[in-house]
């Protein structure tokens, strides 16, 4: 399984900024900006299993402690061209059959469509991502060193922010390749949608709370990894021989499942790996089995209520174009019907 994770400017330390002005060979009188960015990710990767655990982190590329560069032209390739190259910094060694490695480095100039604290309107920003590789030990940090070269036009130059909160973290799930159902249509047995461009289709007993414009906002809490501002959802019912089947245009790696107001027991295939990301209290996962209780919803910190029952994410390893699954009421009779929110995504296989 690939773990993901959104690296905080907290964690980003030791940083370097150069820039100076280059000229173009090829046009005397044009000057571009190569700037040089260098420093360490605290990713804090670790696992004691004999086969090696893989994990894919995305950060900005920061010039001093909190504070990054933005982009706001319209140009769409103000980004001449750029290096990136990461390393293991800090390491701890389980025993002899230890592991680690960067097995990948990137970088792309990603627009942060949620804002950022203190900036106005959605800009640009570069997105360091890194392949990390662990058996049998603990990778702490990985030093990296990025170089670009931005064309010389001056409505496009980088500019720094003021000082974030160190808890900023790249706002696009894009940067790790993971998006999420964007719901189209739903009826009483059906609901299809889009991911990554390929048709998603999901059949079985359905509620009747659609949110088709992803502007369903519940699951933007801890309960749920990641959280979403805004997105789409379905909501499923749970029954006594409830089964559902959903169907992926393209091939899809470690899929996520966001599972809102649970009440019911939800059953993969024997032999799903389903891996509990986050949850509340009452959110079970035991092997292929996933567990919710009833409870009352919890007020928010704006007094609106939270959704009830039990909350929470799982993820399924390996790569699937289709799954099938059960939900039954978690009730003593099992009779009386449970809906249940429901949200999927996940980045699409390097395979399909």
């Amino acid at each position: 399984m690939t773990e993901f994770g959104l690296i905080n400017l907290s964690q980003i330390g030791n940083m370097g900024h150069i820039k100076t002005t280059s000229v173009d060979l090829a046009n005397p009188n044009a000057r571009h900006h190569l700037d040089v960015y260098t420093g360490t990710i605290t990713v804090g990767a670790n696992t004691k299993a004999d086969h090696i655990f893989r994990a894919r982190v995305a950060s900005f590329v920061p010039i001093a402690p909190g504070v990054i560069e933005t982009v706001t032209s319209d140009n769409p390739n103000p980004l001449l061209g750029a290096t990136a190259t990461a390393s293991p910094a800090s390491v701890a060694l389980d025993e002899a059959n230890t592991i680690f490695a960067v097995d990948g480095v990137s970088l792309a100039l990603e627009q942060q469509k949620s804002g950022l604290p203190k900036v106005d309107g959605t800009p640009f920003c570069l997105i360091l991502k890194i392949d990390l590789a662990i058996q049998r030990g603990s990778l702490l940090r990985v030093r990296y060193q990025v170089t670009t070269l931005w064309s010389d036009k001056e409505n496009i130059k980088p500019t720094p922010t003021p000082t974030l909160p160190g808890d900023t973290v790249p706002n696009e799930l894009t940067t790790l390749g993971i998006q999420f159902v964007h719901w189209i249509s739903a009826d009483a047995n059906a609901a299809s949608g889009t991911l990554h461009g390929g048709e998603v289709t999901l059949s079985g007993p359905m509620g009747t709370a659609f949110f088709l414009h992803d502007d369903f906002r519940n699951f933007a809490n801890a309960a749920f990894t990641p959280q979403l501002a805004e997105t789409g959802m379905v909501e499923i019912v749970g029954g006594r021989g409830h089964s559902f089947t959903l169907s992926f245009g393209v091939t899809l790696q470690d899929p996520i499942f966001h599972l809102g107001s649970l009440a019911s027991v939800l059953t993969f295939p024997a032999g799903t790996a389903v891996t509990r990301l986050s949850g509340d209290v009452g959110f079970v996962v035991a092997g292929n089995v996933v567990t919710g209780t009833a409870a009352n919803p919890v007020p928010g910190p704006d007094g609106t209520m939270g959704l009830s029952d039990s909350n929470g994410s799982i993820q399924l390893t390996g790569t699937f174009t289709t799954i099938t699954f059960t939900l039954v009421p978690n009730s003593a009779d099992g009779n009386i019907p449970d809906g249940v929110f429901l949200q999927v995504g996940g980045a699409q296989s390097d395979s399909g």
